[in-house]
């Protein structure tokens, strides 16, 4: 399994990223042993990091992780948000279509998931609507955070640290938990 993701797929706000994150417990729940979490903040589909010439955006991360050749994910899980909301919506839904697109091409066999922003935010609708429509032209799979929140209005204070944004333990946790329902309702809905 492969996640690539901003900082909260880094696992950012738990006590510790390596093992309290939301990806390490969702593969726990999931029976998922072989995981490599590809997580970096302040990264998206079109933000490279701190600065442009760090190249991290999802697609240079993924075509980098490829041609390494030191591995092969059966499933590749994207997940982002409030990185990407300085974009506009067009260049965004480009942007992952194409990602998702390029990830398909590099490994065939791979199934893909795309998670939209976690946290509930309104200002975060057309980074989620943009996400959703990269994914329906690209045939992914598509875990709407953001219309449906996993950390709901009224829980943030409970389930993120200081910054109101980044869950806790308690919300990496939440994360995990509402992730894998969601993934076996999608595997219901799949023919």
């Amino acid at each position: 399994m492969l996640f690539i993701g901003d900082s909260f797929t880094e696992g950012y706000g738990a006590a510790d990223k390596r093992t309290q994150g939301f990806v390490p417990r969702l593969a726990a729940l999931r029976g998922w042993d072989d995981v490599r979490i590809d997580g970096i903040g302040l990264t998206g589909f079109l933000r490279p990091g701190y600065i442009e010439e760090a190249q991290n955006t999802y697609l240079q991360r993924l075509k980098r992780l490829h041609k390494s050749g030191d591995f092969a994910p059966n499933l590749i899980v994207f997940q982002g948000g409030l990185n990407d909301s300085r974009y506009g919506s067009l260049q965004l839904t480009v942007a992952v279509r194409d990602t998702l697109n390029t990830a398909k091409e590099l490994w065939p066999g791979a199934q893909l998931l795309l998670i939209g922003p976690i946290t509930f935010q309104t200002s975060l609708a057309p980074v989620n609507a943009a996400y959703k429509r990269g994914a329906l032209i690209a045939d992914v799979p598509f875990i709407d955070a953001n219309t449906q929140p996993i950390i709901p209005q009224e829980e943030n204070v409970r389930l993120t640290i200081e910054d109101r944004w980044h869950p806790n333990d308690a919300g990496h946790q939440l994360v995990a938990n509402t992730l894998s329902d969601r993934i076996n309702a999608l595997l219901r809905e799949t023919p």
